[in-house]
């Protein structure tokens, strides 16, 4: 009961700050994308548990390997707060820690085992954030063109 009245707190705030444009008030770069969050987060989930089963066998299994690895993971997004984004999403899935976001760009990862890396390396992960960003100035010109009218 707690979660779903939670749930529906957390809906309705975002609700009502993406109606009242607070966000553009306040001059910050966070737009709500309301269905592409939940579509992300969909995708989130289902990764976490395929990353989660991924490590359980690895960790039962003696015949498959745990190769420790630590690789630099470029990362495509155009603002800082989609590369945390990703950073967090890389450390949510098991197996998986960004342990820090360098300036060029790209994200220190640790992995259990270098298939991990190869993943994120294929960029899907990447593209699905990217996907999540806004393009600011597409949305800054309708915001200034509404204010025009």
């Amino acid at each position: 009961m707690l979660l779903i009245l939670g749930f529906i707190s957390v809906l309705l705030v975002c609700f009502f700050a993406y109606q009242m444009r607070v966000l553009v008030h306040r001059g910050q770069s966070i737009y709500f994308r309301p269905l592409h969050i939940i579509r992300y987060w969909c995708w989130l989930v289902v990764e976490i548990f395929k990353s989660n089963w991924g490590v359980t066998k690895r960790v039962f299994n003696p015949l498959l390997p745990i190769k420790p690895v630590l690789k630099a993971i470029p990362a495509k997004q155009k603002t800082e707060l989609g590369r945390v984004i990703y950073a967090n999403s890389i450390t949510l899935t098991p197996g998986t820690v960004a342990i820090n976001i360098a300036k060029s760009g790209e994200i220190l990862v640790h992995a259990l085992h270098e298939d991990s890396i190869r993943e994120l390396e294929m960029g899907h992960m990447d593209e699905k954030v990217c996907e999540l960003e806004p393009s600011l100035p597409r949305i800054l010109d309708s915001e200034l063109t509404r204010n025009k009218e």
